[in-house]
């Protein structure tokens, strides 16, 4: 009785919003396609955030939100040039994917009354919202004149998987700033565990999983 009559003297409710810059792998197995390879690339975060805590250690945290999902996909090959001598050529093509995330993980925070750090662990489900894409050429480390060209990216069922869930992780910093209010910074990394291709298919025989780590700051208050 007195533990719980302890968990409501201390349990708290938080809600704010949160934005940052995401970056990803999206790791995937080329076999013997030597000469292909993913890049990692930037996008954004945008996230609203609840966390009930009940007591100043334990809490429970849920977001909700938008995150890129980008990467870079490269042939590198070598044509001749004018004097004679190879030159690297390289053919990229800029994925921009649009996902919805829902992480939920317990939290686990320390420190004073002012500053607390945190660490939280859980789950989370992804699903595809939509993408671009650009293709470029480079040769001899300079872009090819007229070689970009955008397009949507649809999303194709023969393909690709809609729905992403796996493990995450997050570490940060909570401070107080003004009676209620608080600002937070932290590191976000989600580690997805569903292969986004569809590899039974004969459009696609690689598996490839995302892992996006994002980096975060947030505002929002605390009601006591």
């Amino acid at each position: 009785m007195s533990l719980l009559a302890l968990c409501a003297a201390n349990a708290q409710w938080r809600l704010g919003v949160e934005g940052g810059v995401s970056l990803n792998w999206h790791l995937q197995d080329f076999g013997y396609a030597s000469t292909m390879e993913n890049k990692v690339l930037a996008g954004g975060t945008a996230m609203i955030s609840t966390q009930y805590n009940f007591t100043k250690w334990i809490g429970l945290r849920a977001d909700l939100g938008w995150a890129q999902r980008n990467y870079s996909l490269q042939r590198t090959t070598e044509f001749k040039g004018t004097d004679d001598n190879s030159h690297p050529a390289i053919f990229r093509s800029d994925y921009s994917r649009h996902y919805l995330m829902f992480p939920v993980t317990a939290s686990f925070s320390f420190g004073g009354e002012k500053v607390r750090g945190y660490v939280d662990l859980g789950a989370f489900v992804g699903g595809w919202l939509g993408g671009s894409m650009q293709n470029s050429e480079y040769y001899n480390g300079k872009l090819t004149d007229g070689s970009v060209n955008k397009y949507t990216y649809e999303f194709d069922n023969r393909r690709d998987v809609r729905v992403d869930a796996g493990l995450v992780g997050r570490i940060g910093i909570i401070f107080d700033v003004y009676d209620n209010l608080y600002m937070n910074i932290e590191m976000v990394d989600y580690w997805g565990m569903v292969n986004s291709h569809k590899t039974g298919s004969q459009y696609v025989k690689q598996n490839a999983y995302d892992n996006t780590m994002s980096f975060q700051i947030g505002i929002g208050y605390t009601f006591k």
